[in-house]
């Protein structure tokens, strides 16, 4: 792990996501599918604003972009499910603001209203898990039952029938599901690659980009694997560290009772040879 920015490893997983959307063309066309209404919107109207880093641990987002002066939209790709994604998008939402605010010179202390930007977020979750809701809330999620004085919440997007959002979760099941069937990670690979390009899933980005997504997930594959590793080295040492501090805790119960029984029959004899 890099242990001067362990959020590195993190953003690997995503890395496919990130290069797939560092294109404008692809942004629009992610755009146009979670707004369909909007005819007009061109990619000149559109300016990544993904962040670079954000202060609280320096964590990356995966993409932000403005519509122009209409919207702020946030997107996060996830293959393993966490509520805490909430907490990271309003993390995320407050320094794009902060960001602009600061480049339009805007006062955020004039008694007059601020025309901002209005904020959409989104998730999109490619793991296997079935019981994703349709949205995720710091109110209903986080603080379940509890008054809390604010509230943010995302969409979550586990499926579409076509389009590049649809494309993408494809992408990354046909890689899972190969990663477990195939011998070597470089079969998972080309075999993930091949079958992607010959079913029309995200085939120009791929076409383009085949030797850098083969690096990607190539470095995802050992990534993975390490985890995996490292998951079981560590149930195996709290498994032996069980087992141990069972038996420490054993042999100082059966010294402890010992004992217990060593004073009784002391008290017991002591009785008896006071009675003689």
């Amino acid at each position: 792990m890099n242990e001067k920015n362990p959020e590195v490893n993190r953003k690997i997983k995503d890395s496919v996501f990130t290069d797939l959307f560092k294109d404008k063309k692809n942004i629009l066309r992610m755009y146009r599918e979670l707004h369909p209404e909007d005819k007009e919107t061109t990619e000149d109207d559109i300016t990544t604003i993904t962040l670079t880093h954000v202060i609280v641990n320096k964590v990356y987002n995966d993409l932000g972009f403005q519509v122009k002066n209409k919207l702020i939209i946030l997107v996060e790709a996830q293959s393993t499910w966490s509520v805490n994604i909430i907490i990271r998008l309003l993390i995320y939402l407050v320094q794009t603001y902060q960001e602009y605010i600061h480049k339009k010179k805007l006062y955020m202390y004039s008694s007059k209203r601020m025309e901002l930007p209005v904020p959409e977020m989104y998730v999109i979750y490619t793991g296997e898990r079935k019981d994703i809701k349709e949205k995720i809330s710091i109110r209903e999620d986080l603080f379940p039952g509890v008054y809390v004085p604010f509230d943010a919440e995302a969409k979550v997007i586990t499926a579409r029938e076509k389009g590049i959002i649809h494309e993408y979760i494809m992408f990354v099941k046909i890689y899972t599901e190969h990663c477990r069937k195939c011998k070597t990670k470089e079969e998972a690979i080309r075999e993930t690659i091949r079958i992607c390009k010959d079913k029309d899933i995200l085939k120009e980005y791929l076409s383009k980009r085949e030797s850098e997504v083969y690096s990607m997930l190539n470095i995802l594959f050992d990534q993975e694997y390490q985890e995996e590793a490292m998951r079981l080295d560590s149930y195996r040492e709290g498994e032996e560290k069980g087992i141990e501090k069972g038996r420490q805790e054993g042999i100082e119960k059966g010294i402890e009772k010992g004992i217990e029984k060593g004073i009784e029959k002391g008290i017991e004899k002591g009785r008896e040879e006071g009675r003689t």
